[in-house]
């Protein structure tokens, strides 16, 4: 399955509504030299980054395994959120 940044952008806002629900900025962008996604999360003067591994990305829209995944970019989305206070985590 090939991965592009708008399939891997919807999967995190699917698994974290949090992201589109308090007005954060998404953005994902492929870095072929380190074999990963950029996740970044933004908003006002607070901004921060993640990288994810292009296998656990494609293994998780694959239907296949979504634990890393999962692990990584919710640990980021709830750091974000708490330590910038842009978004409120959980309902």
């Amino acid at each position: 399955m090939k991965v592009d940044a708008t399939a891997l952008s919807s999967k995190i806002k699917e698994m974290f509504p949090e992201i589109g629900q308090s007005g954060v900025t998404l953005t994902v962008t492929a870095m072929p030299d380190m074999n990963a996604w950029e996740i970044r999360l933004a908003k006002g003067k607070h901004e921060m980054s993640v990288s994810l591994g292009f296998q656990d990305a494609e293994n998780c829209l694959g239907g296949r395994e979504c634990t890393a995944f999962a692990s990584e970019v919710g640990q980021f989305v709830h750091s974000y959120c708490r330590h910038s206070k842009e978004c409120a985590v959980g309902s």
